[in-house]
């Protein structure tokens, strides 16, 4: 099982170093190099990560066969482990000359790994040795870091910075189950699969310091991730750990080309500019809009007291055309009454006309005369104003007068002689005539005043009908004069007649004229009243409206405060922030072709042929510690390398120690 994590962690640094290796292939596919080299260089750390040894293996290819290839090569103790061609070495000149089309030597070396690694550990939070740890439980840390160790210092941009080549690294930890519960990698992953538990890392050592204050801001979550330092904490039981497996690589600088990102930056910067003219343009117009819905908002306000004023003129004109119906209404009924007004006179001048003969006019010409004749004085006025007074007291006169004349036929007593007189009223007859009489004068009274109420009257109508017919004749004057005035009378009434004829064909016409006013005042009306009613709803559509223009106006004003606000606080800043971004970015692009530069010159690690197209990767590995030998510092076998896979000789290189 340890075996098959083994070459797990293997395959994994295997994956991460083909992509540098697919991007060196893609730099230019269509060339054909005389001679390719490969170099892998097996690195021995210690438990430290420091070098305990350095193995390079070295394939040399040409499809004509390595023939007077002079290859350069630093490698001590070189040894052709595939044939018995041997080389001719002088001064790291390394010569091969055979028809084989593949070479496969390998040496060592102590010169300077490109990337170096640097382990510690820390139980319950201090440090302590690999040896030490080995065995013992508690709260474990391993912090495993990575350096750049050809980093140049350049000149960019007026300023000295620190630019190291580009390596691609992948970083492998076996923890075993057995050993290591509650594993923690911040930022690596973390593989479980049943007992076997694996944490892996991928770093760019360098990276971080060659755009040290480049953008921090915004790629700090990036740059957080170009750690060159990695932590696993664990809890350890009986501390035993397998190999430390770290796989580095260079990265094709093709990757870091800039040259079409520059052209964006300058499309980029080209388009902020647009962007700002756009913006500038857009708050322009939203200004003018807003000025414009401010002008039309108080123009529509103006319109609608002007309307205002129009629909209270409507509503007078139909308060008017409600009047003029009901005067043209009084007029034609008026009209039609004096049309049939009119029309009787016209008869009634007519009959009148027939009946006014001269002979009747000479008759009353003649009463005329005879009427100044008939006269009752004041006095006679006064003496028949009096008949009721003088009436009514007759019977009381004549009752007093009975009654004395009978008195003095009374006898009071005997006479002289002392008989009684045959003739004279005893006081008994006496008293008994006297109360006959006085009875028959109460009656005869009564009787004369009731014939007097219903007499007087009618005397008085006479003498007040005397006293109007007296006015009338003193009206009259002088009876010729009403002669003359009758005689003349036929013609004035035809006159009369012909004046009440017109006058009855005007007022026809009055009344037709009048009944055409009628209707049409009430064509006026009901129109009228439409007129009004759709003034009111033009009113309340108006106000609408109004209400709309004052909404619009503040809504506009809101657009262009929110435009003016968007153009100062997103637009402005935006452009500042990105024109600064992408002067930032420009001094990034100066720095990422100094890392591609530098990056290149690392052509190869040990050497090699000139012009020959060369490939380099370093595969590493600390001991393992276990807890009875406390560290294996085993090291790896000189097996012979047959001609296998690259991936193949990761594997073998990966079984040291089986």
């Amino acid at each position: 099982m340890k075996k098959m994590l083994t070459r797990l962690g293997a395959g994994i640094i295997a994956l991460s170093l083909a992509f540098s290796q697919t991007a060196f292939a893609l730099t230019s596919p269509e060339e054909e190099e005389p001679v390719t080299k490969d170099e892998s260089v097996f690195v021995i750390l210690n438990s430290d990560g420091s070098v305990n040894k350095q193995i390079v293996s070295n394939w040399l290819h040409s499809d004509d066969g390595v023939k007077n290839v002079e290859d350069k090569s630093v490698v001590q103790g070189i040894e052709n482990i595939k044939s018995d061609t041997k080389p001719q070495i002088k001064d790291n000149k390394v010569k091969w000359n055979s028809d084989e089309k593949d070479i496969y030597y390998r040496g060592t070396t102590d010169q300077k790994l490109p990337v170096s690694a640097s382990i510690r550990y820390l139980l319950d939070g201090k440090e302590i040795t690999a040896k030490d740890l080995a065995g013992k439980s508690g709260q474990v840390e391993i912090r495993i870091s990575l350096k750049n160790n050809y980093a140049e210092q350049r000149q960019i941009d007026g300023e000295v910075r620190t630019v190291a080549p580009l390596f691609a690294c992948a970083v492998v930890v076996d923890l075993p189950a057995d050993n290591f519960t509650n594993i923690k990698a911040e930022d690596g992953i973390v593989l479980s699969e049943s007992v076997n538990q694996m944490v892996a890392f991928v770093g760019l050592p360098g990276l971080k310091e060659s755009f040290k204050g480049m953008l921090d801001d915004e790629f700090s979550e990036l740059k957080d991730k170009m750690k060159d330092e990695f932590v696993i904490t664990a809890q350890a039981e009986n501390f035993e750990l397998p190999p430390i497996m770290v796989g580095a690589a260079k990265i094709d600088s093709d990757l870091l080309d800039s040259e079409d990102l520059d052209g964006d930056l300058d499309e980029l910067k080209d388009g902020l500019h647009d962007l700002e003219d756009a913006a500038q343009e857009i708050l322009d117009g939203t200004v003018k809009l807003a000025d414009a819905c401010v002008e039309f908002d108080d123009k529509m306000g103006e319109f609608q007291d002007k309307y205002v004023e129009f629909d209270d003129g409507i509503n007078d004109a139909l308060d008017g055309s409600q009047k003029l119906h009901d005067g043209a209404g009084k007029l034609k009924d008026g009209a039609k009454e004096l049309y049939d007004g009119t029309s009787e006179l016209s008869a009634k001048v007519a009959g009148l006309t027939g009946k006014i003969t001269p002979e009747k006019i000479q008759a009353i010409g003649k009463l005329a005369q005879l009427l100044p004749s008939i006269s009752i004085s004041q006095e006679d006025l006064q003496t028949i104003q009096s008949l009721p007074t003088v009436i009514s007291s007759i019977p009381g006169q004549m009752a007093d007068g009975i009654l004395e004349t009978l008195k003095n036929y009374t006898a009071s007593g005997e006479g002289e002689d002392g008989e009684s007189n045959p003739q004279m009223l005893s006081p008994a007859q006496y008293a008994l005539v006297e109360q006959v009489v006085s009875g028959a004068k109460q009656q005869t009274q009564a009787s004369i005043e009731s014939q007097l109420s219903t007499v007087m009257p009618k005397i008085e109508n006479m003498l007040g009908a005397y006293q109007q017919f007296q006015g009338l004749l003193a009206q009259l004057g002088d009876p010729q004069e009403l002669i003359a005035l009758l005689e003349n009378m036929p013609d004035a009434l035809g006159q009369l007649q012909t004046g009440v004829a017109k006058l009855n064909d005007g007022a026809k016409q009055l009344k037709d004229g009048t009944q055409e006013l009628y209707d049409g005042s009430s064509d006026l009306l009901a129109g009228m009243q439409k007129l009004d009613e759709a003034s009111d709803e033009i009113t309340d559509a108006i106000s609408q409206f109004k209400d709309a223009t004052t909404e619009l106006k503040d809504k506009t004003q809101e657009l262009s405060d929110g435009v003016k606000k968007f153009k100062e606080e997103g637009i402005d800043e935006l452009y500042d922030k990105i024109m600064d971004l992408t002067d930032t970015i420009g001094k990034a692009m100066d720095i990422s072709d100094q890392v591609a530069d530098v990056t290149d010159s690392f052509g190869s690690y040990t050497g090699a042929p000139e012009g020959a197209k060369t490939d380099v990767k370093f595969l590493m590995r600390t001991p393992q510690i276990k807890a009875d030998t406390k560290e294996d510092e085993s090291q790896p076998q000189n097996t012979e390398v047959q001609k296998e896979s690259f991936w193949d000789r990761i594997k073998n290189l990966f079984s040291f120690g089986k």
